[in-house]
């Protein structure tokens, strides 16, 4: 069974990652402009949000989800 806890361990997992994933690209050149785009400023912040979402799940413990 899925508990809230491991819901929120993925989402704040699946988060992280992709905010890493996303630093690295731009760190590589990845895209036409210099430092952060605007489509990448929107997946870091969904990656963000999706990783607070996680974090706030986390609390809640054995509840099923």
């Amino acid at each position: 069974m899925v508990t809230k806890r491991h819901l929120g361990l993925f989402l704040l997992t699946v988060g992280l990652t992709a905010i890493i994933a996303i630093l690295i690209s731009d760190m590589m050149g990845a895209g036409r402009h210099y430092g952060i785009g605007p489509v990448q400023q929107l997946a870091l912040t969904a990656a963000a949000l999706i990783a607070i979402l996680g974090i706030s799940l986390i609390p809640f413990g054995a509840r099923p989800a």
